[in-house]
């Protein structure tokens, strides 16, 4: 009984830390935005809309901006990095499927005498509308999904794609287009 009473109490204030430490887009937004357990929101330039939802383990870290649009889904066991050079932006109505990995940069591997240079070769990520990524996709630097892409399970995308497009593959590529 004790241990459900603390249980209650931990996911409370924990919820209430995560979703104290983003921007929303409205009013609305704050009381609508779901925060599951074991999520974990490292990043102080966050924005979420309307009905946005982070499953179990989604991580958010990084110092660059992040914007999750409205109805956005974000499955368990996601990571999501945005360096202060890039960003990553998310569209309306998305669905990222469980443990996916979105990153805008690369790390230099220049080599000094007594260190290894700390600077990123950093890229903005954008993510249109409707888009749906499927299970354990990378999306990379400077891709660029637009609205309606569907990315196939265990995909690398490094790069650009239209609107309306299905894509799958290491590195992705279009295989057709939706509705055809």
């Amino acid at each position: 009984m004790i241990y459900k009473i603390f249980n209650k109490i931990y996911r409370f204030f924990y919820f209430n830390y995560n979703k104290g430490k983003v921007s929303y887009t409205n009013p609305n937004a704050k009381n609508s935005f779901v925060v599951e357990t074991g999520s974990h929101i490292d990043n102080p330039n966050v924005t979420v809309g309307e009905n946005v939802k982070l499953f179990y383990n989604v991580m958010i870290f990084g110092d660059g901006p992040v914007y999750i649009g409205d109805g956005t889904l974000i499955g368990f066991n996601t990571i999501i990095y945005s360096s202060k050079n890039g960003g990553v932006h998310i569209g309306k109505n998305c669905a990222i499927a469980a443990n996916s990995y979105i990153i805008d940069t690369n790390h230099s591997t220049n080599v000094f005498v007594d260190s290894i240079q700390s600077s990123d070769e950093s890229e903005k990520v954008v993510i249109g509308d409707n888009v749906w990524i499927s299970a354990h996709c990378i999306i990379g630097k400077g891709s660029r999904l637009s609205d309606n892409v569907v990315v196939g399970a265990n995909s690398f995308v490094n790069k650009a794609f239209p609107k309306n497009s299905v894509i799958a593959g290491t590195p992705a590529k279009i295989i057709k287009y939706r509705g055809e």
